[in-house]
C-alpha cells in the first residue's frame, strides 16, 4: 500500500473518530486505535485530537459572535473534518455565505490541511450553477476556512438517502 493510500486511511480514520463521538458514542481513543489497527501513530493523533475536542464548539449555545469579518448566524452542519456556520459579511450583507471551518485538531495535520487547501482551490477554479462559488480562503482565528455561497436546501447525503429509500419502496429515484 502506498503511503498516499495509508494517508487517506488515517485521514478517514480520524474522521470516522470524530463522527462517532459527534453521535454520542463513548469512544476511547485507544479503543478506536486497536479497533482499527492503526498503531501508535494512530493513538497519538487520536489522543490529541480528543484533548483538542473542548476547544472545538459542540452545541448552538457556544457559537462566537463573530469569526474574522463574519458574524455568525448558526450551525448548517459539521462532519468528520469540521464544521459549516451560516455567516453574514458585513461588506455584503445581501449575500449570506455558509463559514466551512476546519476541526481545530486536523489544522495540525498536514494531509488534512493539504486536503482542505485542495478543495478550496478546485472551488474556486468552478464554475457551475450547481456548484457552490467559494468567495474566500485563508485562515480565520487561527483556523482554516472556505466562505462559500450559502444555499439552501437538503444535503447531498439527505438527497442521496430520500433517493435510496424511494428505490427501496418500488418507487423511481427521480420521482419527487
Amino acid at each position: 500500500m502506498s503511503s498516499a493510500d495509508d494517508g487517506a486511511r488515517f485521514e478517514q480514520w480520524l474522521g470516522e473518530f470524530v463522527e462517532r463521538r459527534e453521535r454520542g458514542e463513548v469512544l476511547a481513543a485507544e479503543d478506536f486505535a486497536r479497533e482499527k489497527g492503526g498503531g501508535g501513530e494512530l493513538l497519538a493523533a487520536l489522543r490529541a485530537l480528543a484533548a483538542t475536542e473542548a476547544l472545538f464548539p459542540t452545541g448552538p449555545l457556544d457559537l462566537p459572535a463573530r469569526i474574522g469579518p463574519y458574524r455568525v448566524q448558526g450551525e448548517i452542519g459539521r462532519g468528520g473534518m469540521g464544521r459549516v456556520l451560516a455567516v453574514i459579511d458585513p461588506a455584503r450583507p445581501d449575500a449570506p455565505l455558509a463559514l466551512k471551518l476546519l476541526h481545530v485538531s486536523l489544522g495540525a495535520e498536514p494531509r488534512a490541511l493539504e486536503r482542505f487547501r485542495r478543495e478550496g482551490q478546485a472551488l474556486e477554479r468552478l464554475q457551475h450553477p450547481w456548484i457552490v462559488r467559494v468567495h474566500a480562503a485563508g485562515v480565520l482565528d487561527g483556523r482554516p476556512y472556505l466562505a462559500m455561497e450559502h444555499v439552501e436546501g437538503e444535503s447531498l447525503a439527505e438527497h442521496v438517502a430520500k433517493a435510496r429509500a424511494r428505490v427501496a419502496a418500488g418507487t423511481p429515484a427521480r420521482e419527487a
